[in-house]
């Protein structure tokens, strides 16, 4: 995960994508992640330490 330690904007929109890694933590620079038409049965918890962080999320 390291290589996407720079990562600032991650565009996922409809990839049928149920979970997120635990390691999504670690994008400690990302502002903006878009995770809209996915398959989430629930909020991963990864997104809301993202939010505290100040990472706009968009579900």
């Amino acid at each position: 995960m390291w290589l996407l330690s720079e990562l600032t904007t991650l565009d996922l929109r409809a990839n049928n994508l149920s979970t997120l890694p635990d390691s999504f933590i670690d994008l400690h620079n990302l502002k903006k992640l878009d995770l809209r038409w996915n398959s989430f049965s629930e909020v991963p918890y990864g997104v809301f330490i993202l939010m505290e962080r100040g990472c706009l999320v968009h579900m």
